[in-house]
């Protein structure tokens, strides 16, 4: 397990995180269920508990959408003395607060020494020891708050982005928990840099993830919609703009607002409302964050990028709306459209009896792994659950989402039925034929999941 493997590795090459750190905590899309793709980007926050006492520890509103921590000297427990000298220097020795630049610069040294000592390859690649057989290529690069690993092995690749955080269970008097009726799970902070305001290194970005996570939860109709959204970014290439967590805080405010009827909506009124809203925000340039609305998430956005991204959309949401079959030209890659009309022109009789779309091995196999990529339906359970996911599973489940949009269609469109009848007709040809597709993938043993890279992490 090469999250193991780092973390007793960590752990053996500095004293100071040994005692601080408690485990390991999946955040991120693949948490909440709602990544779009296979699972080969992981974000880990590594909980770190300070050797204090926390009920004395004083939290103060920073930046929107930040805290300052201090700790004063009363707080303090036998273990600071131990690591007194590193410990000292993440305060200010003023008002005692904790610089959010030196935990992150004492993490980052922390990894570095730990690295320092593993073989090193080619083109500045470890090579890490996984148990007593086994190895991976390894290299450590580093993005904001997080330091990520990316591994690679035989068979494929993973990205570990590993962030340190702080965990509370306290509420205190801040305004990002107006939001919580109740503090029934941790909060986090985690070292965000920063770079404005005043004395930016000590503020500290909150993180609720298990809260955002119960919120999905609890509206579990919304998290396809939002992997449509994310796979619409993918494809229109905006990902260096559009953040997954940015299209997440999106469906959050329409959550709480309630616009949305969960209930009574299908899935294709659910994905044209949210598009409105993401244009809406793109021409207003403001998707403030989900628990303090005065921090905009799109504020180092400019109108160049988002202008041009707003009047896509608005397109996009005027030809689904006119012929739902257009979304294949906007939410599906040349490669994936091109697989999606083979299935579609596929003679259903000539499927029951064994016939293959004339495609070369490899090239099947690549648009049949991207299809399932776009597909993606959601997996429950633990994410141990996924080694377990058969292909027949995955598809059958696949079948019966897409069998219910088109059933969902008539309610949406019922003024223009006449109009779209044949549409939906041609719809639901395809989906015949993608069930015809089933026996093959069956016979093909067609692996939908890479249970390496889930037997890996």
């Amino acid at each position: 397990m090469v999250r193991t493997t780092v973390m007793e590795l960590m752990k053996s090459k500095d004293q100071l995180f040994k005692d601080m750190f408690q485990e390991v905590k999946f955040a991120g899309s693949f948490y909440k269920k709602t990544r779009v793709g296979k699972p080969t980007e992981f974000d880990l926050d590594l909980i770190i508990k300070l050797p204090v006492i926390y009920e004395k520890i004083r939290f103060e509103e920073g930046l929107p959408g930040y805290a300052r921590i201090r700790l004063p000297p009363d707080s303090h427990k036998p273990l600071w003395e131990t690591h007194r000298k590193v410990l000292d220097r993440w305060i200010s020795e003023d008002e005692h607060y904790l610089s959010n630049d030196k935990v992150r610069k004492w993490f980052e040294g922390v990894i570095t020494k730990s690295f320092s000592t593993l073989m090193e390859g080619q083109e500045g690649w470890f090579i890490l020891p996984i148990g007593e057989t086994r190895s991976v290529n390894i290299k450590v690069r580093k993005s904001g708050p997080a330091f990520t690993l990316q591994v690679v092995y035989e068979g494929g690749h993973l990205d570990l982005d590993l962030v340190p955080a702080l965990e509370f269970n306290s509420r205190p008097n801040l305004k990002v928990f107006t939001r919580l009726l109740n503090v029934d799970q941790p909060w986090y902070l985690v070292p965000k840099p920063m770079k404005i305001g005043h004395n930016p290194q000590f503020n500290w970005r909150f993180s609720f993830f298990s809260y955002e996570k119960s919120l999905l939860s609890k509206n579990g109709k919304i998290k396809p919609v939002i992997r449509h959204l994310k796979k619409l970014r993918d494809c229109q290439n905006w990902s260096s703009v559009l953040a997954s967590y940015y299209i997440e805080t999106l469906v959050y405010h329409e959550l709480h607002t309630r616009e949305i009827d969960l209930i009574g909506s299908s899935m294709s009124s659910l994905l044209v409302h949210m598009l409105i809203k993401l244009s809406e925000a793109c021409e207003k340039q403001c998707i403030p964050y989900y628990w303090d609305s005065d921090c905009n998430l799109l504020a180092e956005k400019t109108s160049k990028q988002l202008v041009p991204m707003a009047n896509r959309i608005n397109k996009i949401i005027k030809d689904i709306q006119e012929n739902p079959s257009q979304m294949t030209q906007y939410f599906l890659t040349s490669d994936e459209r091109e697989l999606f009309l083979t299935i579609s022109s596929c003679d259903i009789s000539r499927l029951d009896s064994g016939f293959v779309p004339v495609l070369s091995e490899s090239s099947s196999e690549m648009k049949e792994e991207s299809l399932l990529n776009f597909l993606n339906p959601e997996i429950l359970g633990t994410s141990e659950n996924i080694q377990s996911m058969e292909p027949i599973t995955i598809l059958t489940h696949t079948v019966s989402a897409l069998t219910d949009e088109i059933k969902t269609l008539n309610s949406k469109f019922s003024e223009e039925i006449n109009a779209l009848q044949s549409t939906i007709n041609s719809l639901k040809g395809q989906i015949e034929a993608m069930a015809g597709i089933i026996g093959i993938l069956v016979r093909r043993e067609m692996n939908g999941v890479n249970v390496m890279t889930q037997s890996l992490i």
